[in-house]
């Protein structure tokens, strides 16, 4: 996957900018009375307002490498195509994750930098026989609440991630990342919650550093949710596997 910004746009101006994001996934869906296989291609347009100053954490040109709906301070948000009501649903499970051009990893989530990976990619990789050791501080975990979905869901978001492989070209990485929605009516009377649903995602990302190029991604997304109903509960149970690679383009307002 590759990332652009145009010579003409600064960074720390608050100028719209558009990530147009397109690809193909090859993809098994297994449901519990519906099978699908074959590939999905996905296109959306994503406007991302109130740029951060360029003394913030996400300050310069580096790799975008996943996407999430770009509300940031109060700004607006514009998906095209049959991806509205997915990244809708969905927008509490992605991050922006980019790597800077010193190399460093950064994750963002509701438009703030939570987690900063410092020395990967050209200052870690120089020294790769005597930092071996170093590489468990750089597996981290976060789990805090995610925004109510609706007037009855609590929703809950952890996400774990792992440094699993490096060379001289390429990092791997291995996300897990649990979402868990509840039933938000039962929280308010303080008792114990009903747990709704509950999805799990485990993806594992291959990017080549030095071309800035996004190599492979692959995973696997499994999820139940559960659903009253008069003779009972009406769990449904859904399996995806993902495998494939797209693209992302960042340009300044009109330049798509």
């Amino acid at each position: 996957m590759k990332a652009d910004i145009r010579p003409e746009y600064t960074w720390g101006e608050n100028i719209p900018l558009y990530y147009h994001l397109s690809g193909k996934f090859d993809v098994v869906v297994d449901a519990a009375i519906v099978r699908y296989e074959g590939s999905m291609e996905i296109s959306a347009e994503l406007e991302l307002r109130n740029i951060p100053p360029k003394n913030s954490a996400v300050y310069g040109k580096g790799i975008l490498m996943l996407m999430r709906d770009p509300k940031v301070n109060g700004g607006d948000s514009k998906v095209n195509a049959s991806l509205i009501g997915y990244i809708n649903k969905l927008r509490e499970w992605f991050s922006l994750i980019y790597i800077t051009p010193q190399g460093k990893v950064n994750v963002l989530y509701a438009g703030k930098p939570h987690i900063v990976l410092n020395t990967i990619a050209q200052t870690v990789i120089p020294e790769l026989t005597s930092m071996d050791a170093l590489w468990d501080k750089y597996t981290f975990k976060t789990n805090y609440p995610a925004d109510v979905a609706g007037n009855n869901t609590l929703n809950t978001f952890q996400k774990e991630m792992e440094i699993i492989g490096y060379d001289d070209q390429n990092i791997e990485i291995k996300t897990h990342i649990e979402f868990t929605t509840y039933d938000e009516m039962q929280y308010l009377k303080s008792v114990e919650p009903i747990k709704m649903g509950v999805a799990a995602m485990d993806f594992i990302d291959l990017f080549d550093y030095k071309k800035g190029q996004w190599v492979e991604k692959k995973g696997t997304v499994d999820a139940r949710y559960n659903m009253p109903v008069s003779q009972g509960i009406l769990s449904v149970i859904v399996s995806v596997q993902v495998i494939g690679t797209f693209e992302v383009v960042m340009t300044n307002k009109g330049a798509l």
